[in-house]
C-alpha cells in the first residue's frame, strides 16, 4: 500500500532523537494520518508513548528492523505544513538546537475546545455557503423560486404597481 509508512519527528528535547522515525500506519488510521498532524507513537526501549508530528508518508522504510505502528492521530488538523518543518529544521541546525524545540515554540499546544470551535465554524460557513449558492441559483428549499434581481428568495415579493414606489 502506498504511503503505508509514516515519518515522525518526536516531540523530545533529546538531541539523539532529533531525526525522523518510521512507523507503520494501521488501516484504521490511514485516512487521518496525513502529513502535518500530531501523532502518538510507542518508544521502543522505554515501553511508553511519545507525541510527535507526522512529516511525510512514504511507501517503504529504509529501516532494516520491524516497525512499530502509530498508536493515534491527535487532532483533526494538519498543524505542520512542509514549509514550516523545513524552516524549523534550518533554524534548529543553525542554532544547534533540536527541531522539536523550534516546533514547540512555533506550534501552539493542542486545545480540543479550540479545534471543536474551528470545526463548528467551518461547518456553519459551509452551511451558509450552501444557502447562498441556493439563493444565487434561484432555488430555495429545493424548489424553484422566482425572485426579483437583487432580492433574496426569502423576502416577500412585492408588486411594483401597488408598492407605492415614487
Amino acid at each position: 500500500m502506498a504511503g503505508a509508512v509514516a515519518r515522525v519527528i518526536l516531540d523530545s528535547p533529546l538531541p539523539q532523537l532529533d531525526h525522523p522515525f518510521d512507523y507503520l500506519v494501521p488501516d484504521e488510521l490511514s485516512d487521518a494520518a496525513v502529513p502535518g498532524v500530531r501523532v502518538s507513537v510507542p518508544l521502543r526501549g522505554a515501553g511508553r508513548l511519545a507525541q510527535g508530528w507526522l512529516i511525510e508518508r512514504v511507501s517503504e522504510s529504509d529501516f532494516g528492523g520491524q516497525l512499530a505502528e502509530l498508536r493515534a492521530v491527535l487532532g483533526s488538523f494538519a498543524v505542520l505544513p512542509p514549509q514550516l518543518y523545513e524552516l524549523a529544521r534550518r533554524v534548529a541546525d543553525r542554532s544547534a538546537g533540536t527541531v522539536s524545540d523550534v516546533l514547540r515554540l512555533a506550534i501552539p499546544p493542542r486545545h480540543v475546545r479550540a479545534e471543536k470551535a474551528v470545526l463548528a465554524e467551518s461547518f456553519e460557513a459551509s452551511s451558509e455557503a450552501q444557502c447562498v449558492a441556493r439563493e444565487l441559483t434561484g432555488y430555495a428549499a429545493g424548489t424553484a423560486s422566482r425572485t426579483q434581481p437583487g432580492r433574496s428568495p426569502h423576502e416577500p415579493q412585492r408588486d411594483p404597481a401597488t408598492s407605492g414606489h415614487r
